[in-house]
């Protein structure tokens, strides 16, 4: 229990970290799942940067063909978009590289055609540029020229209009459409205005240049223009953004996978840890009630194990604690008797709701389901029944106490206690177990302090025998001489006369008295008693012409005996030793005229019966009452009244023994004792003796003396160590007329047997003697044909399993002189015969 106690707070603790690490997970794939999604900004960038190459790359080409025309008055625009080019470039690739933290990346290929190909268009834009100002310039100067000349009023030849429009007309469609028949018609015309130009040399050698330096620029100023507006950079980028948005779409579509697979497994941790949070919860709350519960049970058995509570306090506590706990009204709990139904004890209030019939109800249960009892180990030891009543349900749970005995537990529960099923089953369980096992201990209690009284009634009972028995051994002398000269005067009487009656009776008597002294003197040395099937009916027909006269004149005997044979096995002298004391008692708490009433019955108990010195098992009695209507006995005196010297006449001469020796007598017949008595209305002693179904013997059995077999001088050899005891064998030997030789060791004994001339009849050996465990075949290996009886405390085991070896007899301890004369006769004559037979009954239980 307290390994378990310490081991819950490490459980839980374990627990509370293991939820935590599990929500901390959980949280941590959720933000995983959340974090998965390519950057928006990243993606919108790219696609940006890619666009703002197309518009650049566009206003790069269309301001490439407006300097081609000469609408542009300089070059920067051509130069802004290249720079706008470089720098959407390099944006471009710091987007890549970022787009590679979201897993997109191997557009390296791309990035470097692009940077390659704007490269190359910046290196054209320069060609360009060069070459279209040279272009430009050269146009310019040409047509400011051929207009000069053409106006000159000093101009010999053709009319100025119709050269002039001749030569820019050729000039123009070179312009527009480079061709080499253009190209030669313009220096064939060219030619003749050398030829023509005379004082106007120079002019004409201007004019000239300028026109070869259009026919040479213009074709490579066509040819940048043309490899500028076919540039691949417009492919490239439109590439890049075919595998971007490509691989964008395939990365969204997977990423939305993992959003879908790690936000299902966060959602199943979360659900997982909510899970183990309302476990955590409904364990705690398991714990906390399982712990007012255990509280609650120790409180009752703190309660039961208090031994100056009574316990029907300590149920009835037990009840209301039970009943504080499942919230409802006060309980009950019921012994009865699982065959018959019958109520043994009942505890708790009736009012509450509980109901009698529940008792039978629970009777049939355990007939029908068969209930065990717990010693049995059985799998099922208890049974729960559960029914509705209003907002509160009424459980009862039966348990099986013995083999005839149950115990039923009624409570109402709350429908808090209710709602838990299997739960609240397992606690009413408990509790019937509980209040189960305390009851048992009370009564165990009650048990022990019974048995310890006993034992004090033993020990005081044995100092009383010893008292008697040094009185008895002085009495039985003058027993024996008094009976002696009764005989003696019978012989001298005559046989008819009253005299010889009266001697016969006085005869009859000193039996009697001499078998009362015999059971004194076996009791006095633990002997064992003279116990015998017989009528007790008969035992108290005897004993009434004696107690007619004892008792005195102010008190009337009225005796009530049945027509059938009761038999019990013991004493018929000790039982009428018992009525005689009781009636002694009764007669003298009789101080008036009164009755004495004896009563012989025969009753079945069908359950154990709980009487007030001790409690009878179930079976068939023969009930011995004797009742009287004298002055009662004491409520505090009553259990106090079998203890020996305990008496309340200690002025009036009482001893405190009579009762006493009743109740040693009534134990020993194996019998139980219930007194009733109310102070001034008298006392009524139940006397239990159990009856048996053997053949009864006759009273006259019992006081009858028996011959005693004589001797005829044979040689007895006794073997015993102990010198007191092997002297007085010799001498009971010797008295009954055998040889005696004595010895203290077997060596000694085997030493004279094989001397010439030594004949031993019989050999009386002390089990203590033999060297190992006492076999009768080895015994009579050893001795040969010589009969054996062996004598100790108790017959070893394999000479009552060895029935077979006839020779070998045994005698218990202590031995009388009638018993050792029977066991020598019967060896001796059993040594005669052929045949097997069994060792010796004689002191075996």
């Amino acid at each position: 229990m307290v390994a378990s106690s310490k081991a819950r707070p490490h459980r839980s603790i374990l627990e509370r970290w293991r939820i935590g690490l599990l929500a901390l997970v959980a949280l941590a794939l959720g933000g995983v799942a959340l974090a998965y999604v390519p950057s928006r900004d990243v993606h919108d960038g790219i696609l940006t940067t890619l666009r703002m190459i197309d518009l650049r790359h566009a206003s790069l080409q269309r301001d490439v063909l407006q300097a081609r025309a000469g609408l542009l008055r300089n070059y920067d625009p051509l130069v802004s978009s290249i720079a706008g080019l470089n720098a959407s470039a390099d944006s471009l690739r710091m987007l890549l590289s970022a787009g590679r933290r979201d897993g997109l990346s191997g557009f390296d290929d791309e990035l470097l055609a692009i940077t390659r190909s704007i490269a190359s268009d910046e290196r054209l834009v320069d060609q360009f540029k060069t070459s279209n100002s040279l272009l430009q310039n050269s146009l310019e100067i040409f047509n400011q020229l051929l207009s000069q000349r053409y106006q000159d009023p000093y101009f010999e030849g053709p009319p100025p209009n119709q050269r002039s429009g001749h030569l820019g007309n050729l000039m123009m469609r070179f312009a527009a459409n480079p061709s080499v028949d253009l190209e030669l018609q313009i220096t064939a015309e060219l030619d003749r205005l050398r030829i023509q130009a005379g004082t106007d040399q120079d002019h004409v050698r201007g004019l000239a240049a300028h026109a070869m330096m259009i026919l040479k620029t213009l074709p490579l100023v066509d040819q940048s223009t043309l490899a500028i507006q076919g540039s691949g950079t417009l492919n490239t980028a439109d590439h890049l953004r075919k595998r971007y948005l490509d691989a964008y779409e395939g990365m969204t579509v997977q990423s939305t996978r993992h959003r879908v697979v790690l936000g299902a497994v966060s959602l199943a941790m979360f659900g997982f840890v909510a899970a183990l949070v309302h476990r955590r919860r409904e364990d705690d709350r398991k714990l906390a009630l399982k712990l007012q519960f255990d509280r609650t049970l120790d409180d009752i058995r703190r309660r039961f194990a208090d031994e100056s509570t009574t316990i029907d306090a300590a149920v009835d506590d037990a009840l209301k604690r039970l009943a504080g706990f499942f919230e409802g009204p006060k309980g009950r709990f019921t012994i009865f008797n699982a065959e018959n139904g019958n109520i043994e004890h009942d505890f708790g209030a009736t009012h509450d709701g509980t109901s009698d019939g529940a008792v039978a109800d629970a009777r049939d249960r355990i007939r029908v389901d068969g209930l065990t009892a717990v010693a049995a180990q059985s799998s099922k030891s208890s049974d729960v029944v559960i029914a509705q009543r209003g907002d509160a349900v009424a459980a009862a749970v039966t348990v099986r106490l013995e083999v005839q005995s149950a115990a039923l537990l009624q409570l109402i529960v709350s429908r808090r206690f209710a709602d838990r099923g299997a739960e609240m089953s397992s606690l009413l369980e408990q509790s019937a177990e509980c209040l189960v096992g305390c009851v048992r201990l009370v009564q165990d209690r009650e048990e022990k302090a019974a048995l310890h009284a006993r034992l004090e009634h033993s020990q005081r009972l044995e100092a009383v025998g010893t008292l008697a028995g040094g009185i008895a051994h002085e009495f039985n002398n003058i027993l024996l001489a008094m009976m002696g000269y009764s005989e003696m005067a019978l012989d001298a009487s005559p046989g008819k006369s009253n005299a010889a009656r009266y001697i016969q009776e006085t005869i009859h008597s000193g039996q009697r008295a001499k078998l009362v002294i015999d059971q004194i003197l076996a009791f006095s040395r633990k002997g064992e008693r003279s116990s015998k099937p017989f009528d007790i009916r008969e035992a108290v027909r005897d004993v009434l012409p004696l107690l007619t006269v004892s008792l005195p004149d102010h008190v009337a005997l009225e005796v009530d005996l049945p027509r059938r044979h009761l038999t019990v096995t013991g004493n018929p002298i000790e039982v009428q030793q018992i009525i005689m004391n009781i009636c002694r008692n009764a007669a003298q708490a009789c101080r008036d005229a009164g009755w004495i009433t004896i009563t012989l019955s025969a009753v079945e108990l069908a359950a154990a019966t709980r009487l007030s010195h001790g409690s009878a098992p179930p079976g068939s009695y023969a009930v011995l009452q004797v009742s009287d209507t004298g002055d009662g006995i004491d409520p505090s005196a009553l259990p106090h009244i079998f203890e020996p010297f305990f008496t309340t006449r200690s002025e009036g001469g009482g001893t405190g023994l009579g009762l006493a020796a009743v109740h040693g007598a009534i134990v020993g017949m194996a019998g139980h004792v219930n007194v009733q008595s109310c102070v001034g209305a008298g006392t009524r002693f139940d006397l239990y003796f159990p009856i048996t179904h053997s053949p009864s013997v006759s009273i006259r059995d019992f006081t009858a003396d028996q011959s005693v077999a004589k001797g005829a001088g044979q040689t007895v050899v006794i073997a015993e160590p102990d010198d007191a005891a092997r002297m007085m064998y010799e001498e009971k030997t010797a008295a009954l007329g055998y040889e005696p030789i004595g010895f203290s060791t077997l060596n000694d004994v085997d030493g004279w047997i094989a001397k010439r001339g030594h004949a031993a009849d019989l050999v009386i050996l002390d089990i203590g003697l033999w060297p190992d465990q006492p076999n009768p075949a080895n015994i009579k290996r050893h001795f040969g044909p010589i009969p054996v009886l062996l004598i100790g405390a108790s017959p070893p085991s394999t000479l009552v399993e060895n029935g077979s070896v006839k020779q070998v007899q045994f005698l218990r301890e202590p031995v009388t002189t009638t018993r050792l004369a029977w066991a020598i006769s019967t060896a001796l004559a059993g040594a005669e015969t052929i045949g097997p037979a069994r060792p010796l009954s004689l002191g075996l239980d």
